[in-house]
This record gives structure tokens, sequence and C-alpha cells, in this order.
């Protein structure tokens, strides 16, 4: 069974809870370079989703806090990818960069 830590800063901020099974995706990133989760996963990369919604104005120093905490905690930063997915499809790169 595939696990994800799944660091949500929208839904940390509600206090809901994350799942820990995830569905496999394949996305492209703004860069077009095409990404496949259970890929990573079966790779051993640990994988942090951020949702981003736009409007949100504390939803980014919450993102900042979860790669901040994250990197000092693992024993290797070179196996963790950030994902940063905007929360509708409606949401562009170039809002998100």
């Amino acid at each position: 069974m595939k696990h994800l830590y799944l660091a949500l800063a929208l839904l940390a901020a509600t206090g809901l809870r994350a799942q820990t099974t995830a569905l496999d995706f394949t996305a492209n990133d703004c860069s077009g370079t095409s990404h496949t989760l259970f890929s990573d996963l079966d790779a051993g990369f640990c994988v942090v989703i951020d949702l981003v919604m736009m409007g949100c104005p504390s939803c980014i120093p919450a993102t900042h806090a979860i790669v901040d905490d994250v990197i000092p905690n693992t024993s290797n930063p070179a196996m963790v990818k950030f994902y940063t997915i905007g929360y509708t499809n409606a949401i562009t790169c170039g809002q998100i960069n």
C-alpha cells in the first residue's frame, strides 16, 4: 500500500486530518516536466503536496513552515520532493510562482 505524508497547509490550518493513502496521478509541472506520484514514492522519495488557494495570505507562511520543518528532520533532503498544486485547475503557473 502506498503511504504518503500529505502536508496540506489549508487542511492543517483548519485542523482536518490528511489522508494517509494516496491516489496516483501524473501531471506536468510549470516547466512541462511530467511527474507521477507513485513512481516517486516507489523510488523512495518522500512527497509533500501543498495545495495553493489564491486569496489565502496565511497559506504562504504555512507552506514555508512545512518546508522548514521537513528538510531539517530528514536524513536525506535530496529524497524529499515538494509538489505545489493549485487548489483548482483555474490556478495558473504564473499565479503560483
